[in-house]
């Protein structure tokens, strides 16, 4: 409105409107026109004067921090105030981040499952808790199609019809009779023979063979025994209903067919060899020693011999009846970090289960390999613990030339301490001081990677233990010989089966002569080996998929192996040539297998099982990848379904059976459908038989029954291989109710009794579960500065295996710097490594209700909007993206107008001012102002109010409330600042606004006249002079 200005004496005239000139006197005259409603009040008149600028808020005035310390400005000289705020230091807010969610399978999202870390329970290790022995169920003779013949590794041998007594073996007999006649021995004279019955060995039949002198000296497939037979009691025996025939197997069944041609050569060629024998025979072994050239180990546990023979030497050895069976000592050779959250072993270095002893038990580990460099940094943590053999001719078992054995101890069980990021599986094994030595290395295999001799056998001596104190619970061995269809009844099958029975966990790698089947090399092949098969742990539609050339299965008598898969390629581990040294992205089922020998050994930490009932918790919650099983075996470990119950539960027993016909049950619960219930039956059978075409000798089966329950061997589910020693149910869709699982002895044809584990698993969530996925992103940046988009995945059931994040710049005008991969850490941390230019990664195996994430750290180049995608997929949980757009703004706001007030009488006044930011907008949470008086100086900043929305583009005004000037002045002496910052935090000011206060009234009235009463004397003009001394009278 028009305003007075000046501090001048104004001549009021009612009737005449306004006129305001200049006087000697500096007066104003106003002169207006009155009604006969003339005698309102003058005081209403002074009140509409006093009014004016904006009416103050009731908000009181609140200081704001800034969000970057950079300090308050300082004190500002009187006149200068523009110039100081303008060098001083800016505040910097924060990006503002926006989240977007997306899911692999919408119609399976369940956020409200009672899931993740909050319901975390560990699995039940039972024992024979609950454990009942029903009685004896045995099953007729055939019924699996038995048949009543000798299973040789050259072929099924069926005696001829009506022979009881091998000709060759009665010749034999009675030139041995003979022999000992001739020289006066008092000795009994007996032979070995293989007894083949019509029908299972019975205890009468069995106590009658005692009776006679007969020792038996194991089972032998089909249906036959390694037997000692006295010369005097031969035909008897041949006699008995029971027994169908009496013989030797000729020179061919006593030979491996790998030495069918070596056998040919008369150069004198020398081989190493395992001579088998029918039973322990000092004086048997003496014989041999002295017809060969070199002998090496003798173990007495299995009857075997190493020796070094020409093909003469051979023929020889195979007309000795105690020779059961020869075969070559086959060259062993080695078998060539997300690889850890892959399988959740960083979870289990979260969660304390990493190999530390718990409870105070220590945990006896070993590997066989090429060496190791004990000295590097990261076996600090058992270095003092450690021991070693060295089973070559080359130097120390320390002394690591080739690099692989330093490489696989990294993977096991290295701590991380020279690069956390290569941490091992069981990083948290530690020397204990226990007597035996924590940590046990055997040196088999020479620089170039190969064994010499008998080593691979040496080795497995040594993991056996020399003394009892050295027993090992796990071992890990990544190497083996190749072959086609081994069936595991080689010798280092056969030991690697007794070192199970014995309690140890045999790990071991299947080899790398995949893809055809049947490539499993030995001993992985063994009953009694944890077999590992490798696959990716990285890449776009390769991860958790089967590498190549990891050797497949089956066995060549029909087994599933491998038993398990786990990350095998490009894997970084410790290096050999300095103690901080790291080799870098080696593969291999090498590679793979220490991963599984350390989830072994945090599991016995955690919950000190039998060696069969660690398998079989570990088999059954395996993650089943959906590739043939002669491939993944049961599938790909986990390690937080193996320790705990995420999304559902597990429990364990073991007992033993008391032979043919034994049946053992275990009730249990299931409290609500569960999408998989599944079984799983692992036992240590004996030893397989030498040269035989079968391994398997005692045969448990496994049966699930529900309510009502049947009796004896069946139920309502079952798995019955006659040839392998782990049987598994899968109940997909389960339905809640009573369950009894029954473990029943189709075969006890070796020992009185046979150990077994039961794992019985239920998973409530479905096992191809929904994957919830955030994207993270700043809604505004600035040009050519980095920022970083977090993409994050949560599995709502069961585990979601191998979730790959990748990011996808959907726009031009962005750059990618890298990613940041974050993983867990030891007790209760976290960790992440940054990896330059990486658009993709394993964010790991999620199980259900726990998160995983990535970090990229991007940068625009270009303004404008910037579109970003999130990839993941999983093999098992799907594929699902989402996308969110990024404003890059270098663009400050602008178009500063329409300051308000010019001048008020608010000592307190709301000052405001226009302002536009017309690309990322407005950040409504970082406007500022500041004032200044002289007597205050600058204070602020503080925050500014508006009534826009947060990121507007239009042109909008921002309030300073209440601010606390206090004080008259109309010349500079109260000023305010504004600042704003947009959503990329580009910052504009708006200068230093002059804020006009007049807080006195106007005054001074006087010389009041009526000059003119009108044509009716009703109308008069009156005038009245009055003065305000700073703003001046409004004219209006």
């Amino acid at each position: 409105m028009p305003r007075c200005n000046g501090a001048r004496t104004c001549l009021l005239t009612l009737g005449a409107g306004v006129s305001c000139g200049r006087s000697p006197e500096d007066r104003e005259v106003i002169s207006m026109k009155v009604n006969r409603n003339w005698l309102l009040p003058v005081v209403w008149l002074a009140s509409v004067l006093l009014l004016s600028g904006v009416s103050p808020s009731l908000l009181a005035q609140q200081a704001r921090k800034p969000n970057l310390d950079t300090g308050a400005f300082p004190y500002l000289l009187p006149g200068s105030p523009l110039d100081m705020l303008l060098a001083a230091p800016g505040i910097q807010p924060p990006l503002q981040y926006e989240t977007s969610v997306a899911h692999t399978r919408p119609e399976k999202a369940n956020p409200n499952r009672p899931i993740g870390p909050e319901y975390l329970r560990e699995g039940l290790v039972l024992g024979n808790e609950g454990v009942v022995d029903a009685g004896r169920f045995p099953m007729p003779f055939g019924t699996k199609g038995e048949k009543v013949a000798l299973a040789f590794l050259s072929g099924d041998y069926m005696p001829p019809e009506g022979e009881k007594l091998q000709p060759a073996l009665a010749r034999l007999a009675q030139q041995r009779a003979a022999q000992l006649s001739a020289l006066g021995s008092s000795a009994k004279p007996a032979v070995y023979a293989l007894i083949l019955l019509n029908n299972r060995l019975d205890e009468a039949l069995q106590t009658w063979l005692q009776e006679r002198g007969v020792e038996l000296h194991g089972f032998y497939p089909y249906r036959a025994y390694q037997a000692r037979i006295p010369v005097d009691v031969l035909n008897t025996v041949a006699a008995h209903p029971q027994v169908r025939w009496i013989g030797q197997p000729n020179a061919v069944q006593k030979l491996d067919p790998e030495l069918v041609y070596f056998m040919g050569d008369q150069s004198g060629e020398i081989i190493w060899l395992y001579v088998n024998l029918f039973a322990p025979d000092d004086a048997a072994r003496d014989a041999i020693s002295s017809m060969v050239m070199q002998t090496g180990v003798w173990d007495p546990s299995l009857g075997v011999l190493a020796v070094v023979a020409d093909a003469a030497t051979i023929n020889r050895l195979l007309d000795m009846d105690a020779v059961l069976f020869v075969e070559p000592i086959r060259p062993s050779h080695v078998m060539h970090t997300e690889s850890q959250a892959s399988i959740d072993a960083d979870l289990l270095w979260y969660y304390q289960h990493d190999g530390r002893p718990e409870g105070g038990r220590p945990i006896k580990v070993g590997v066989m390999d090429t060496g190791v460099r004990i000295s590097h940094w990261d076996f600090a943590n058992i270095s003092a613990g450690t021991a070693g053999y060295n089973r070559t001719d080359e130097t120390s078992w320390w002394d690591d030339r080739h690099g692989h054995g330093t490489h696989v101890s990294g993977t096991f069980m290295g701590e991380g301490q020279a690069q956390f990021r290569y941490r091992g599986t069981a990083s948290g094994l530690r020397d204990t001081n226990v007597d035996g030595w924590d940590f046990l290395f055997s040196k088999v295999f020479r620089s170039d990677g190969h064994s010499q001799g008998d080593s691979v056998y040496e080795g497995l001596l040594d993991m056996q233990g020399r003394e009892t104190r050295y027993r090992r619970q796990v071992f890990n061995f990544s190497g083996g010989a190749d072959g086609s269809y081994l069936v595991g009844t080689d010798t280092n099958s056969r030991k690697v089966d007794e070192l199970f029975r014995q309690g140890i966990v045999p790990v071991i790698a299947a080899g790398n002569a995949g893809p055809n089947e049947g490539t499993v090399g030995s001993p992985g092949v063994a009953k009694g080996a944890f077999t590992v098969g490798s696959i990716y742990d990285d890449g776009v539609g390769t991860l958790d998929q089967m590498r190549s050339t990891s050797s497949r299965g089956p066995t060549g008598d029909g087994r599933v192996k491998p038993d398990v898969v786990a990350p095998g390629i490009w894997i970084d581990s410790c290096g050999k040539d300095s103690d901080t040294d790291y080799a870098y992205g080696w593969s291999g089922t090498s590679m793979a297998a220490p991963h599984v020998a350390g989830l072994v050994a945090g599991f016995i930490g955690h919950y000190n099982t039998p060696a069969w009932a660690t398998r079989s918790t570990i088999v059954a919650n395996a993650i089943d990848l959906g590739h043939a099983s002669t491939a993944q075996g049961r599938g790909k470990v986990d390690g937080m379904l193996s320790h705990y119950n995420i999304d559902g539960w597990w429990s364990t027993w073991w007992d033993s059976n008391g032979g043919t016909g034994s049946l053992k049950t275990i009730d249990f619960n299931l409290s609500q459908n569960a999408a998989l219930l599944r079984i799983v039956l692992v036992y240590p059978d004996a030893p397989a038989p030498s040269g035989g075409s079968v391994a398997l000798k005692n045969d448990l089966d496994l049966y699930l029954d529900k309510e009502p329950f049947t009796s004896g061997a069946s139920g309502e589910w079952w798995s019955v291989s006659s040839r392998d020693n782990i049987e598994v149910i899968n109940v997909a869709n389960a339905t809640a109710g009573n369950y009894r699982i029954k473990v029943h002895t189709y075969d006890q044809n070796e020992g009185s009794t046979q150990a077994w584990a039961v794992t019985a698993r239920a998973f409530y969530g479905d096992v191809t579960p929904n994957v919830t996925i955030t994207f993270t992103a700043p809604v505004a940046v600035k040009p050519n500065v980095n920022f970083d988009v977090t993409g994050s995945a949560r599995a709502d059931s069961f585990v979601a295996s191998g979730v790959l994040g990748d990011i996808d710049l959907l726009s031009t005008g962005l750059t990618l710097n890298g990613l940041t991969y974050v993983r867990y850490a030891p007790d209760g941390a976290e960790e992440s490594v940054y990896f330059a230019g990486r658009e993709n990664m394993n964010q790991g195996n999620i199980p259900a209700g726990y998160w995983r994430r990535l970090v990229w750290s991007l940068k625009g180049t270009t303004e404008g909007s910037k579109s970003i995608r999130y990839d993941i997929e999983s093999i098992n949980g799907g594929t699902a993206s989402v996308t969110r757009t990024v404003i890059v703004d270098g663009t400050n706001p602008t178009n500063w107008q329409g300051f308000l007030p010019d001048w008020t009488n608010d000592p307190t006044p709301n000052c405001s001012i226009q302002v536009q930011d017309t690309l990322s907008g407005l950040n409504t949470s970082e406007l500022y102002y500041w004032y200044w008086t002289a007597a205050t100086g600058t204070k602020g900043p503080f925050a500014c109010n508006t009534s826009a929305a947060n990121g507007s583009t239009a042109l909008e005004r921002i309030i300073a409330t209440s601010v606390p000037f206090n004080q008259e002045g109309g010349t500079g002496q109260n000023q305010v600042y504004f600042r704003v910052y947009d959503r990329a935090g580009n910052s504009s000011d708006s200068g230093w606004k002059t804020v006009k206060i007049d807080l006195t009234t106007p005054q001074d009235w006087q010389n009041f006249t009526v000059t003119s009463v009108g044509s009716t004397g009703l109308t008069p003009t009156c005038t009245v002079q009055v003065r305000d001394v700073l703003s001046g009278l409004s004219a209006s």
